[in-house]
């Protein structure tokens, strides 16, 4: 018997902690993942956006393949939803001028996204686990900074 999934509650992240979304972004029975992008029946997962200095971004597109250290030390990459971004670069690089934001399509990443809280953070974040192609990046954007001095993004 197959599982039903349930629509998205409005104002909630329809992704659950552990979910998986892999190639084509849909959430389907048990975290599992298939074609179309839909979460559930109310939702679709969009673009992640991933942190990098510029130079080191080049670098990979040059192989074709960006494996950050976090891929070797924790086994994922980091990745975050375009509302977490500004917060992320603030707490982890504010004083970084070499940021760029890349944005990855995780339909054309073969391996899934896991979206967790693994730090205690009491906020999800999607990861990869497993190198990222670089012909999934569809922008690559510039972080704008706020009169106090902040990133500020999109």
């Amino acid at each position: 018997m197959s599982e039903q999934l349930q629509p998205p509650v409005a104002g909630q992240d329809p992704v659950g902690p552990g979910d998986a979304i892999g190639p084509g972004g849909a959430v389907g029975p048990g975290g599992a993942i298939g074609p179309g992008g839909a979460i559930g029946s109310g939702g679709a997962i969009g673009s992640l956006f991933h942190l990098v200095g510029l130079a080191e971004w080049r670098a990979a597109c040059e192989v074709g393949r960006y494996a950050p250290e976090s891929l070797a030390t924790e086994g994922f990459v980091h990745f975050s939803f375009r509302h977490q971004v500004a917060g992320t670069a603030n707490l982890r690089y504010h004083d970084r001028q070499d940021l760029i934001v890349v944005e990855i399509d995780p339909a054309l990443v073969a391996a899934p996204v896991v979206v967790e809280d693994l730090y205690g953070m009491k906020q999800e974040f999607p990861h990869i686990y497993a190198a990222i192609p670089t012909e999934a990046a569809v922008g690559e954007h510039q972080l704008g900074r706020t009169a106090d001095g902040d990133f500020s993004f999109g």
